[in-house]
Formats: C-alpha cells, structure tokens, sequence
C-alpha cells in the first residue's frame, strides 16, 4: 500500500530508472497470455511517459539545472551529424533510443526528487519483480522455450545484477536478503556472463572491506573463502561444469571454460586496437558523440559497434585530453560518493546498484557509456550530491 504521495513519486521514479527490466517482465507476461508484442510495446511506453511526466511536471523549476547535461549531450550530437553527414545513420541507429528515450529522462527524474525517505521499501520490490522476471524466463526458456522472450543470457544476467547489488548492499539486512544473493549467484554462474560475475564478485569484495570492523571474526572467514576460491578456481569451474552438463545450463562462463580459454577476449582485443588506431588519428578533438559506430565500421571493423572500454570510447567521442579529463573526473565523483554515503542513505543505495553494475563496473570492458539507464542514474546522483550534499539539505533548501 502506498502511504504518501511522494513514496508514489519514488515507485514512478524507479518505474523510469528500471525501465528496460519490467519492460522485459511485461513481454514475458503478455506472451504467455499471446497478447500482441506491438501493443505491449506501446503500452509500455506510454506508461513510461506518463511516469516520467508525473515526477517532472510539478518539479519543472528544479529540472532547469539537470537540462544542462541533456542540452551539453544534444549540442555534441549536433556536432556529429555535421561531422558524418550521409553517414550519421551508423549512430543514430546504434543510440538513439537508449540515450534519448531511456538515459537522459533517467537522468532528469533522479536530478528532480528531493526526498529519497521510502526508497529502500520501494527497491525492495522493484528488485524482487526484476529477480522474479529473469528467473521465470530462464524457467521458460528451459521447459517452455516458445514463451521466452530473450535468448541472450549474457542481457539476463546483467539484468540479475540489480537485485543482487542491493540485497548484497541494503542497510537493513534481514535474514531472506542471504538466501536471495545465494539464489541469484547461482543462477549467474550457471547461466550468466563473466562480466556479470565478476561485477558480483566485486560487489562481494566491496562489501567485505566496507563492513571490516563489523564483524572482524566473519570478515576473515570470508577472506579465507574468497582465497581459497580464488585458488582452486580451476577446480571449482570444472565441478561447476559437470553440474551443468548434467542438467544441461549453458551460461557463456561454462562455454569458454570447455573451449578451453576462459579468458578468452571475444575479439574485444581487435576492437581496441582500431579504437586505439582511431584515437591516434583523431587525438585533439575525437571524432564525436557516438561517431565510434562509423569509425570502427570505417577501419575495418564493424559498423555500428563500439570499443567495450569506456576510457577508449571517451577518447573517440571528445580527444584523449578532454576524455580522459572526464574520465578522471567521473572517478573522482565516484571516490567522493563512496565517501559521503553515510549522509545520504536513501539515494546512496541507488548509486552503489548502477556504479556496481552495467552504470560503471561493466563500461570498463563491456557495453557503451551512451546506451547505459544507469550510468545517467549514477551520473545524476553523483551530480545532485556533489560536494558533500546530504539529500535532507537538498530537501529544504529553497530550492525544494
């Protein structure tokens, strides 16, 4: 039941953050019911906008500072199309709806509310639908495959990050928090990606030192484990994968590893040598917003695809002085959040799910900066509370 209005501002809020996710659980839910995907889609949509609408309108004032970012964004897209004239369509066709429709409007709807109070009730719910959602199509995908929507479980195990960084982070633990992070674990190495676990491992990580003074008994427990985990990881992997030739799982993790080369680069490494290429030629000013799809294409490569390392692709967009001026200046962004989330609770356990996951964690050797909800949810968080800001400030200054 929802007790004040502004805990129905925060449910909109996280509607628009998580968008992607319970689009996903609609689709899977309208299928098994054979309800037309083309309705399902713009029923989503619509529903998306009347969210985004309802948090923005009565905060239109507020909203004038997060248009920065968005109008910065627009100008440099701007700038790109006049760079590639007939050739704009590799971006817009790559971007376009991931950056316009979801990232930016993400990035608004986080920058406007000043009370974040009831958040934890509400992302435990969101979190529990998302799991649920992933779970139930990993379920159908096995017995009934003719219902599922997604045959790409590297997308579903990112998606199962979500639920897994806040249950691994909230501050108000409860006892089923530990059976929902064991529950998700398991289905990430059985089905998910690397990138995916190794995010998991590090949330896991991040945590241990975060809490060392907690409990010192337990954290060296801990410790012994993740050693000896890391030690006989070839072991473990190869118990894993008897497992999963049993019941026949097939997560990417278990498919290298029978290939043989679980490190394996999956070609990223030729992708990054042409960024490379491409940041020499083009080293002062880059070569635009999102021009990384032509120019890759352009070099030999593919077109419409990406560098899968955010430092590289920063240094394609803007020249390597301003990219890696910005990429240092995220981080730094990054160091002082972590240092001030003691004094904003609430919206601090929304940046630790997007830094932790695909809104940073992953940009470092996946994905894209410009097509990541959440790296404009952490942007905006970070930005909003920049400087040491608590959000009880925020919510009574005269801003508010």
């Amino acid at each position: 039941m929802i007790k004040t209005k502004n805990t129905l501002l925060l449910y909109l809020m996280c509607f628009v953050i998580f968008f992607e996710h319970i689009n996903y659980f609609m689709h899977t839910c309208f299928k098994i019911l054979h309800f037309p995907s083309v309705y399902t889609t713009r029923l989503m949509l619509l529903l998306y906008g009347l969210a985004f609408i309802f948090v923005v309108i009565k905060r239109i004032t507020k909203a004038a500072p997060a248009l920065l970012v968005p109008l910065i964004i627009s100008v440099l897209y701007v700038v790109t199309m006049l760079l590639l004239e007939d050739n704009f369509h590799y971006v817009s066709e790559a971007i376009n709806e991931k950056l316009f429709l979801y990232g930016i409007p993400t990035y608004i709807v986080i920058y406007v509310m000043d009370d974040f109070d009831e958040i934890d009730t509400v992302l435990s719910k969101y979190c529990l639908l998302i799991l649920f959602s992933y779970s139930l199509a990993i379920f159908l995908e096995r017995f009934y495959p003719s219902y599922f929507v997604e045959t790409d479980y590297q997308g579903i195990s990112y998606g199962l990050l979500i639920p897994f960084v806040y249950y691994t982070c909230r501050r108000s633990r409860k006892t089923t928090d530990y059976f929902i992070v064991g529950f998700t674990m398991i289905l990430l190495i059985f089905f998910g990606g690397r990138g995916p676990i190794i995010c998991a491992l590090l949330t896991l990580i991040y945590k241990l030192f975060e809490r060392a003074d907690e409990n010192k008994f337990l954290i060296i427990i801990i410790g012994v484990v993740i050693f000896l985990l890391l030690t006989y990881y070839e072991s473990i992997l190869g118990q894993i994968v008897r497992i999963s030739e049993k019941y026949d799982f097939s997560g990417s993790i278990i498919k290298y590893y029978e290939m043989g080369d679980i490190f394996s680069d999956s070609g990223r490494n030729n992708i990054q040598d042409i960024s490379k290429k491409i940041i020499g030629d083009y080293p002062l000013f880059g070569c635009g917003l999102g021009a990384d799809r032509y120019y890759l294409g352009k070099y030999g490569f593919k077109y419409g695809n990406y560098p899968h390392n955010m430092i590289l692709e920063l240094c394609i967009h803007y020249g390597v002085i301003v990219g890696a001026a910005l990429f240092i200046t995220i981080l730094i962004g990054i160091f002082k959040s972590f240092a001030n989330r003691k004094r904003n609770t609430g919206a601090y356990i929304i940046f630790e799910i997007c830094c932790l996951s695909t809104g940073f964690a992953v940009l470092l050797f996946s994905s894209s900066y410009l097509t990541s909800q959440l790296f404009f949810a952490m942007l905006a968080v970070m930005l909003k509370f920049r400087g040491g800001k608590s959000y009880e400030k925020i919510r009574n200054s005269d801003l508010s």
